[in-house]
């Protein structure tokens, strides 16, 4: 997947999370006053700069985010998100859907068919219960360098499998990799 659509489609679910909770705003405050245009930074941040302070408030406090500067910081680089499990958790919570659905939202898997659905994607969601939280994070740190060099995630997942049944890995750190998938997805 393209790192740069990537980053749009988490933009994109934390704009969606920001429009939710401005309409809380508007509903509390029917004046609110909205931020100074002239203070954008980037591009990247003109739809985060067009909500009032009060929104980005509520939102940082749905999310369980510190403070509304690192808010504003994952939205300058939205890659970041995938380098958070609990703030992945405290996004999916909120949008109603459990981990694996954000990741399939993220990664732009639309398609209802599983036959046509990311074998990573698929894979995950065969695993779901079986996978402990600590599993979950380590997974998306391993995604978010897949997807940060530019690799298939799935060419990545499936030629891993495929050498790892073949017994085609010899050094340690592979091996490894191989304890690990066999004690997680077992």
């Amino acid at each position: 997947m393209d790192k740069k659509l990537l980053e749009e489609n988490i933009r994109h679910e934390l704009n969606n999370i920001l429009l939710i909770c401005d309409s809380e705003v508007l509903a509390q405050y029917e004046n609110c006053i909205l931020n100074n245009q002239n203070k954008i930074p980037s591009e990247s941040l003109k739809y985060y700069f067009s909500f009032s302070k009060e929104s980005h408030e509520i939102m940082t406090k749905n999310l369980d985010i510190s403070c509304e500067l690192t808010l504003q910081g994952y939205f300058e680089n939205p890659l970041s998100v995938l380098n958070n499990f609990d703030l992945c958790c405290s996004i999916a919570k909120f949008l109603k859907i459990n981990y694996i659905s954000l990741i399939n939202k993220i990664m732009n898997e639309k398609t209802l068919n599983i036959a046509n659905q990311s074998s990573f994607i698929k894979t995950m969601k065969i695993y779901e219960e079986k996978l402990s939280k600590d599993s979950y994070r380590k997974l998306s740190k391993l995604m978010l360098t897949i997807l940060e060099n530019n690799v298939d995630i799935d060419c990545f997942y499936d030629t891993s499998l495929f050498l790892i049944s073949k017994k085609l890995y010899e050094n340690e750190s592979v091996n490894n990799i191989k304890l690990y998938i066999e004690g997680n997805l077992s």
